[in-house]
Order: structure tokens, then sequence, then C-alpha cells
């Protein structure tokens, strides 16, 4: 089983796609999305990715992400913080 952290190894924007305010979910190209994922009409904001990440299977069916999910409002905010560090390519801002 590969984790987004295993994937972000293969494509560096992998595990950081959520933090891009604006950019529509499974969008970053050379990376291999599930069709749920592509199809999701997501489009990332604070706001969206809080619900997300809360439990991303309920967020996306069909997502091959398998992540129990960061139940606590705090964490998934530190979370969204810490991505916002990254720009698209991956390197801190």
């Amino acid at each position: 089983m590969r984790s987004n952290r295993d994937d972000a190894e293969v494509h560096p924007r992998a595990g950081c796609e959520s933090n891009d305010d604006g950019r529509h979910s499974g969008s970053i190209p050379e990376y291999s999305y599930s069709d749920a994922n592509k199809n999701s009409g997501i489009t990332w904001d604070e706001a969206t990715f809080k619900e997300y990440i809360k439990d991303p299977r309920a967020k996306i069916p069909n997502t091959k992400m398998i992540f129990p999910g960061i139940k606590n409002e705090k964490e998934a905010g530190d979370l969204w913080a810490y991505l916002k560090q990254f720009g698209p390519d991956g390197n801190k801002k």
C-alpha cells in the first residue's frame, strides 16, 4: 500500500495538491489520480480542504487515497498552514 508521502517521492506535488487555492482536484500533470478524484468537481480552498481531510472517502467516494482522516480541527488547521508554505513546484515559498 502506498501513501501520499510515497507518491510525493514520485511526484513532488502529489502530497501538497490541496494547498493550492483555486486548483481543481486531480489536476497535477504526470500524477495518476483516480477517476473519482479527477471528476470530483472540487476546487481547493481552506474550507474544502478541512472538510476533505476529516474523511477523504466521504468527500470523494471511490478515491484511491486510503487515509482515516484528521477529525481534530486544530490539527487540520495546522496541516493547512503547513501545506500553505509550499508553492506549486513543491518548494517552500
